[in-house]
């Protein structure tokens, strides 16, 4: 399956984010637009010296996968990027979810795309990661049902914009949006 990598800085601009053309995936020359219209600061360039980390699908030692928890445990343990996947409803809601269908990640069947998000709210995101974590630092039933409900783009941005963190999306051929 191919897939498209997007970053979406274009969508929300961050304070103090630093990037650079090569991190941004565009021209030199976009890069200084961008930053001209105040929509990206270059500061340090991603290096050894300076690494710049990805929270794939979020801080999965703090939280399942694309989940609110996972999202902000990102933020807060200062990764400089939060990846996630986003799936399109049927009443047309962006939403934060890996696969097309519900069976791997949630209590729900089927696929995203065949539910409204007010159906989709109804299902809980399970204990699941997309590689195995040997010492989480969570407990999933600690979490209530509105931490575990497939989060939003407006909610993952917000959380991104809250802790600084470059949006990093995924989109895909089968489904996303």
């Amino acid at each position: 399956m191919k897939k498209i990598i997007l970053l979406l800085i274009f969508l929300l601009p961050i304070g103090g984010i630093s990037l650079n053309a090569q991190e941004c995936f565009c021209s030199p020359r976009l890069a200084r637009q961008m930053q001209a219209k105040a929509l990206i600061k270059i500061k340090v360039k991603n290096s050894l010296k300076h690494p710049r980390f990805n929270a794939h699908r979020g801080n999965q030692a703090y939280g399942p996968e694309n989940s609110l928890p996972a999202f902000i445990a990102a933020g807060k343990t200062g990764a400089w990027a939060i990846e996630t996947d986003f799936r399109m409803t049927k009443d047309g809601i962006v939403v934060c979810h890996h696969d097309s269908n519900l069976e791997r990640t949630t209590t729900g069947t089927g696929h995203v795309r065949d539910y409204t998000y007010e159906e989709l709210r109804k299902f809980r995101i399970k204990e699941v990661n997309c590689v195995p974590i040997p010492n989480k630092a969570y407990d999933y039933a600690a979490f209530s049902d509105s931490e575990l409900r497939i989060p939003t783009i407006d909610e993952y941005l917000s959380i991104c914009k809250q802790y600084g963190c470059v949006p990093f999306i995924e989109l895909k051929e089968d489904g996303g949006i």
